[in-house]
């Protein structure tokens, strides 16, 4: 990354930054006017590489004005961030943007790596303890970033940070965890912990909290108020923040709006449920024991241990971390309409050797048919044709882990 400042011309009404690696200049970076000197940063540049620019002013609403080219030197990597490595790259992988996603810690950071498989930006947050989801803001301005909180360990935070890595909003989710949306309208919302006394014991489930443009909270969705609660369910007793024995019922861990619903992923009861976002009512249970959904045997038990998923026009695409005991993890994708109780596997994608990752993980289907599975946790993510041939592997060094990723096809759009 590198940040391009120059006084304004009198009279300049727009501004960008030509610039890329070589003097193709083959990117734009648009400018901000701030105090009569224009601000561009560029993304995209490798870390402790040289890259060329030419600033670009519209005078007047007329033709723009170029300035000469010259080079810009990138500084290196922090020390502390991991080398990745792509040891796997067809013809037809990507090459295109960028991959967002996050090192969950050691340390914890949001970060963009190239098709190259180069870290070309980097926010550091160390405060969040674990980082699980980095979005980028709807204006494609800034990084949205949240800590994991998996157990409720203490307040979490959702932060924002901008592409010049400035702080930009730094909000308190109290009891959130794990996801969270950016609304068109400012809204936000996030998966909350919603702990309770229950058969003389205390059950962790969820809600749903959004945040309203002024700032004040409300609850949309809470799964006590819609699932009777289960001690056989749920990942077994853990130690709750008050010191005494809880149990991990639902454990949601993943968060997607899709078509005015909101989709929750439930690791505890292995199920993705659906929820209207206006009103909070359920619409469809994939999975579990009241899953409206079955396989070809009639069996309700259609995933094991999952987090993020996709819902596509016919499908739903689901990322299956699998059980210690089977110790691998995979990418399925089931046939799927909403009004069709009947559900069938029509594609899974198993890497050769087994990768198991304990936690998070999510597949993204790509324009092209392609699917990028993320194994998180497991330090390797793949890009695979329907044929399942890898075309592309990124892998972290012993230690390093990532959390949910997103594709972004350009920070500048036209």
């Amino acid at each position: 990354m590198a940040i391009v400042s120059w006084p304004a011309t009198d009279g300049a009404t727009d501004a960008w930054v030509d610039f890329g690696p070589t003097q193709s200049l083959e990117w734009t970076s648009p400018a901000t006017l701030s105090d009569g000197v224009w601000t561009a940063v560029l993304v995209g540049l490798k870390a402790d590489s040289t890259g060329w620019l030419s600033p670009v002013e519209q005078v007047d609403g007329g033709d723009s004005v170029s300035a000469s080219m010259q080079q810009v030197q990138v500084g290196p990597l922090p020390s502390d961030l991991p080398v990745l490595s792509v040891s796997t790259a067809k013809d037809d992988h990507w090459d295109q943007g960028f991959l967002l996603t996050a090192l969950v810690d050691n340390p914890a950071a949001a970060i963009m790596v190239d098709p190259d498989g180069d870290i070309v930006w980097w926010s550091k947050q160390d405060g969040l303890g674990q980082i699980g989801r980095t979005r980028l803001s709807l204006d494609g301005k800034s990084v949205w970033m949240m800590g994991v909180n998996a157990h409720n360990e203490g307040s979490n935070r959702l932060v924002r940070v901008g592409l010049d890595g400035s702080l930009q909003e730094e909000i308190d989710v109290g009891d959130g965890h794990h996801d969270f949306i950016e609304h068109d309208d400012g809204r936000l919302a996030w998966l909350t912990h919603d702990e309770r006394a229950v058969d003389g014991g205390d059950a962790l489930g969820d809600s749903l909290t959004i945040r309203q443009t002024d700032g004040s909270t409300d609850t949309l969705w809470s799964i006590w108020d819609w699932r009777d609660y289960d001690p056989n369910e749920g990942l077994g007793t853990s130690t709750g923040p008050g010191g005494g024995d809880v149990n991990l019922w639902t454990h949601c861990n993943s968060l997607t709006y899709q078509d005015g619903d909101y989709l929750i992923g439930s690791l505890g009861l292995s199920a993705i449920m659906d929820i209207d976002a206006t009103t909070g009512q359920p619409q469809w249970t994939f999975g579990s024991s009241t899953s409206d959904f079955v396989d070809n045997s009639g069996s309700t038990d259609l995933l094991s241990r999952q987090h993020q998923f996709q819902l596509l026009d016919n499908t739903l695409l689901v990322f299956e971390n699998g059980t210690r005991e089977r110790g691998a993890s995979r990418a399925v994708e089931f046939s799927f309409d909403p009004t069709d109780p009947q559900v069938e596997e029509v594609w899974t994608y198993n890497p050769n050797p087994d990768v198991y990752a304990l936690s998070l993980g999510n597949p993204i289907r790509m324009d092209n048919g392609h699917t990028l599975v993320n194994f998180a946790l497991g330090g390797q993510m793949d890009e695979v044709d329907t044929d399942g041939q890898v075309l592309w592997r990124l892998s972290s060094p012993l230690g390093a882990t990532f959390g949910y990723a997103e594709l972004i096809a350009s920070l500048y759009p036209d």
